[in-house]
């Protein structure tokens, strides 16, 4: 079972997102975490084997919660889901 730490502050996305890996496709335990701080919280917690993340959210937002982790694991797959698509955006991203 794959421990999967999803971070969206958009609950029925969150919720879509959860159902489907947990219940449709399987293998898969979701951990969700609606901003940054409760993800890096969640992070520390759980130990997931991967992080997906929204970028903008209230209280910390992605970019801040992986540069959090990031000091601490270097090896963790992270990815990005956005509709922030501008260059600067992508770029601080792969940063």
């Amino acid at each position: 079972m794959i421990k999967l730490l999803l971070v969206e502050d958009d609950s029925t996305f969150s919720y879509i997102i959860k159902n489907e890996l947990q219940e449709i496709i399987g293998g898969y335990e979701v951990i969700t975490a609606g901003n940054g701080a409760e993800g890096l919280k969640a992070w520390e917690e759980y130990h997931p084997d991967i992080i997906i993340s929204d970028i903008d959210m209230p209280v910390m937002n992605g970019y801040q919660m992986v540069e959090r982790i990031r000091e601490m694991d270097g090896d963790i797959p992270i990815l990005f889901t956005s509709t922030l698509t501008s260059p600067k955006d992508v770029k601080e991203g792969y940063n």
